[in-house]
């Protein structure tokens, strides 16, 4: 069994993507997050029982993504079967130095043989955060995404795309409306304010710098959607059943500003490790350039 690491040192933003191999053919839930994300916080539990609490007793946006198990294949009513001939993935994301050195230093050497996700055993293959052994692994840091982007002296283009790789929602506040009570509800669409502004709050949660700029108040007015590619999937994760929408979509900037440039391009880079909208320590929102 391989088990490969990144280069690099205390990085601050990691993503480490363990492959895996079912033992004998399964039937399992399409969409595997909670499962995923159950496990993530036993490896955490094993190499620092006080994170691992910390994590789990969150309270406002947690400083890690989980998306369910990739490459299974397409589901047919909810369900898919995993076959010891084709290796699936998981991905484990941290927004924090020290879940960052966890995840590099304590949980990637030392995975488990096996792993029982839902009613399928899977064979650990390989761990690895290094970008050239895995398309959806990697590592930076928040000083890295400042100087590439919010530093460098280029100014860049007007549109930016992003890949919505697994099921993605936005959760919306109710209030009130000529004496109608509405609901808070989720909303499946990746409308510019909802997506920039889930991005802008995961940066200023977790960042050292903050961007001290109303990021959802200029991209409901100052950024378009040039086109898109979407469909929409209904979830059931064994906690809530929702709809989510997954694709690519195409943003254009309304303004030549520079600033405003850089920040957008920023907050897109940063989405591969934070995600967008709700959900994503559980399989939701898994977010990339391109």
């Amino acid at each position: 069994m391989e088990r490969r690491r990144g280069t690099g040192d205390m990085s601050s933003l990691v993503s480490l993507v363990v492959t895996l191999r079912p033992t004998k053919p399964a039937t399992v839930p399409a969409h595997l997050g909670p499962a995923c994300q159950a496990w993530f916080l036993d490896l955490v539990r094993a190499a620092d029982p006080a994170l691992a609490e910390r994590l789990h007793g969150a309270s406002r946006r947690r400083p890690y993504t989980v998306p369910s198990l990739r490459d299974t294949g397409s589901a047919r009513r909810g369900q898919v079967t995993l076959d010891p001939g084709q290796s699936v993935w998981v991905r484990f994301t941290s927004l924090e130095k020290r879940l960052s050195a966890v995840l590099l230093e304590e949980v990637a050497p030392r995975l488990p043989a096996t792993v029982l996700l839902g009613d399928a055993e899977l064979a650990v293959e390989t761990a690895t955060a290094d970008a050239e052994a895995h398309p959806w692994a990697g590592q930076s840091s928040y000083e890295t995404l400042l100087q590439h982007h919010l530093l460098s002296s280029a100014t860049p283009g007007r549109a930016m795309g992003l890949h919505f790789a697994s099921p993605t929602t936005f959760r919306r506040t109710g209030g009130t409306f000529e004496g109608m009570r509405v609901p808070d509800h989720d909303l499946p669409l990746p409308l510019p304010d909802l997506v920039f502004g889930s991005l802008a709050d995961a940066w200023e949660a977790f960042a050292p710098v903050k961007l001290a700029r109303d990021v959802r108040a200029f991209a409901a007015v100052g950024l378009s959607i040039r086109r898109f590619r979407l469909h929409t999937r209904w979830v059931n994760d064994g906690r809530s059943r929702r709809w989510g929408m997954l694709g690519t979509c195409e943003y254009q900037a309304l303004t030549d500003d520079p600033l405003w440039l850089r920040l957008l391009h920023l907050l897109a880079a940063f989405s591969f490790f934070c995600g967008t909208g709700r959900g994503t320590t559980a399989g939701w929102g898994q977010t990339r350039t391109g």
